[in-house]
Formats: C-alpha cells, structure tokens, sequence
C-alpha cells in the first residue's frame, strides 16, 4: 500500500470560552429535543465512569470514536490558545494505570455494541450510523507521545483488538508530532497496521505562526521532518485549525503556506501521490463540509483548498532531496493570493 497524506483543514471564526467548553473540555451535554447532527459532533467527551477512556461523536469519522486519554497529566509541547485543556487546573488523575485503561475500554466496547448507550439520554436520538464505532484513538490532556506509558498503552490497545471478541476496529494515534521520532515512540508504532492512522496536528506554514498558536518551542522542520518519517509507512491524516485570534481572521498567507507543505510532504512520501483536502467552514455552530482534490506531480501540487473563495491556494513547487523537504518556493512579494 502506498502511504498517503490527508489534510483536514478547519477555518474557524468562532472563539470559544472556556465556561462555553467546560472543565477540561468536559461539559454537559444537553438531551436535545429536536435532534442535528450539528448538536451531537458539539457534544464534549463523555468518559461515562470511566477514569481514561471516553467517547466522542466525531465529525472527521462521522461516527463513535472510543478515545484513550493517554496523558491525563496535562504534559504537553505545546500552549494552543485553543486548547479546551486548563493547565492550571489539577490532572484529572494523577497516574496513568494501563490494566484500568484495558479494562475500561473492552468495557466502553461491550456498553456499544450491546445497545446500552440507547439507555443514556445523550445517545437516545442520536442516528444508528453515528453510533458505529469508527476507531480507538490515543489522545490526551497531554501530547500521548510524551507518557513514558504511551508503548504499552498503544500494545494493550494492539492485543485487544487482537484477541478478538469485537468487531475489527481502527486504531488512531492524535499528535502534535513532536516525539514522533523518539525511538521507543518509533519502536512502538511498529504494533500497528497499515491500516491503522497517524494523526498530525500542523497549524501553520511558519515558525512564528505557530510560536503565535501553538506556543511552539520545536522546530517546524522537525515537525515536517517527523511526518514524513511516519506517512512512508502509514496513512497520514493532517489537521489543521485557524482560529480566530482576537476577532482577527486567520491570514491567507498561513493557510497557503500550510497546504504547501502538506504537499511537500506528500511528495517526500511518494511522487505522484494523491490525496484529499477537506475544508471545514464554522459558521456559528454548524459546520458546513466542502473538499477539493489535489494531484502532487514532480514537486508541484495542483487544486485549490476550498472552492467557495474562504482560501486562495498558490500551486507552489518542492524539492526534496533524500525524502526531506528542502526548497518551498513561494508567492513574490505583492503577489495575489
């Protein structure tokens, strides 16, 4: 199977308060009376009675993705103005226990795929499909890939799925892909399938863009560096945030910039590589969902990120020598966007 990159993109106007959000982006979520699918992907993680593992109406999966809160310690590389994470608030718990997390999640498997989350007013309306459970993903308060337990939490997950007892599932690693190329990080995604995802975070094309969001401290090289290192030997998903910051929209030039290096980085995993580029439009609380293809051919990508006008893409070229992206020609000074 040829690797392939993903990018989900997501332009967001809207800037949300923490009392909006809840606790640790843990709030309440209402038993709707009139059921969208707007209200259920707005529901917050529901860790049921449950210590690590969650469960979240995802809209990139358009189903159940069964979460494993690998860092409940709030350890992290970066500061997103974003994060729903208040790291002055004590860790929801104080250590990682991985039998308790195994347990929990054939647990959260079992409560799924027995009906019984029909028994729980947030579930009663929710549509049969968006209840199919889509993947596990390995998450965290904290970057997962920081927890000196993120191995073992990743093999448990492994032989679960393994021993059988449910049906197939998918397994996703969410990152900030700065401790991708720590060995025992490398050593560990080795468990995985081809199948299986990597999902990466990727803000912004500059280092001073994602200092600005990310509260970045490492190298937006390495970061590039570190996907590349993972996509030649599993599917990459991408995601990308622009927030609003301050009531200002987030720069054009950004966006470009970051789509440009998605497609750097496509390149760098295989010439001639196809891949799709999702954009996600918040209006309010709706999110309206448009996508546009692109082809990467000899270093050059062609299409554009959204065909509503939201984001102009200039088709830039790369080069790559030995599989790193070494050259990202831009747009002239002046030039239209």
């Amino acid at each position: 199977m040829t690797p392939h990159i993903i990018l989900m993109l997501t332009i967001s106007q809207v800037e949300r308060s923490a009392k909006e959000i809840g606790p640790n982006g843990n709030g309440d979520a209402p038993a709707h009376s009139v059921f969208t699918q707007e209200a259920a992907f707005g529901y917050p993680r529901d860790f049921l009675e449950n210590q690590f593992v969650y469960l979240v109406i995802s809209p990139r999966a358009r189903g159940l993705s069964i979460g494993v809160n690998v860092n409940p310690m709030v350890n992290c590389t970066f500061q997103c103005l974003y994060c729903e994470i208040d790291r002055a608030q004590p860790a929801r718990v104080p250590h990682f226990d991985v039998e308790r997390m195994a347990a929990e999640l054939r647990g959260t498997f079992g409560l799924a795929y027995s009906g019984g989350l029909r028994q729980r007013p947030r579930y009663a309306r929710v549509p049969d499909d968006l209840l199919q459970v889509r993947h596990v993903a390995l998450s965290g308060d904290g970057e997962p890939t920081l927890a000196s337990h993120f191995v073992e939490a990743l093999q448990a997950t492994v032989h679960i799925r393994g021993i059988g007892g449910f049906p197939f599932f998918k397994i996703v690693v969410v990152t900030n892909s700065t401790a991708l190329d720590k060995p025992e990080v490398e050593h560990g995604l080795q468990s995985l399938l081809r199948t299986d995802e990597i999902w990466a975070k990727l803000d912004g094309g500059t280092q001073d863009y994602l200092n600005r969001l990310n509260g970045a401290t490492t190298p937006l090289e390495k970061i590039i560096s570190n996907i590349l290192l993972v996509a030649r030997q599993r599917p990459v998903v991408i995601q990308s945030l622009f927030p609003a910051i301050n009531g200002e929209p987030p720069p054009a030039r950004e966006i470009m910039y970051s789509s440009e290096l998605v497609c750097g980085v496509s390149n760098g995993v295989a010439r001639g590589a196809t891949g799709q580029m999702s954009t996600l439009l918040a209006e309010g609380k709706n999110v309206v969902a448009r996508g546009e293809g692109f082809k990467v051919d000899r270093g050059r990508r062609r299409g554009l990120v959204s065909r509503d006008g939201a984001a102009k893409v200039w088709a830039g070229s790369f080069g790559i020598v030995r599989g790193k992206l070494s050259t990202l020609l831009r747009p002239k000074a002046g030039q239209d966007l």
